[in-house]
């Protein structure tokens, strides 16, 4: 009975582990993947200027790569809608851009939802694929979700 008990409790625990945001499942690393990273976000002059760092490893280079994010104010009100286009990405590549957002101040803005990737093109890239294959991270002061 004991033996039953503690394998409940174990398993109750791993359960708790994997559902807590920012832990991911040991094969989340496994598989192929692309990892967007939004690593910082700095006011320049009347825009706010989002700096995100792209890792390609699903396997294949990416030919053209475009994200929708959704700017959320701190008043939970939606500020802005826009794609950023990130270009191409080789495989097994990283790359920095930056997006700036005009009339938007950094302060004010609470967090970002990626959205939707309307292009995610490339040799051997099933339509739709990249979304399911998503690792975001997060190193700003504004939270980044999906």
């Amino acid at each position: 009975m004991n033996m039953n008990r503690r394998s409940v409790h174990l398993v109750l625990g791993l359960m708790a582990a994997l559902a807590v945001p920012g832990v991911s499942s040991p094969s989340a690393g496994d598989g192929p993947a692309l990892g967007i990273e939004l690593n910082n976000a700095e006011q320049t002059g009347k825009a706010c200027r989002l700096s995100f760092l792209f890792a390609n490893k699903l396997g294949a280079g990416l030919e053209k790569l475009s994200m929708q994010i959704v700017v959320f104010g701190k008043d939970e009100r939606i500020r802005n809608l826009v794609t950023l286009s990130a270009g191409a990405l080789p495989r097994d590549k990283r790359r920095v851009r930056q997006f700036d957002l005009p009339g938007t101040d950094c302060g004010e803005v609470a967090r970002i939802l990626l959205n939707d990737l309307p292009a995610c093109e490339g040799a051997g890239i099933e339509a739709g694929s990249c979304m399911t294959r998503l690792e975001i991270s997060n190193r700003s002061a504004i939270e980044f979700v999906l």
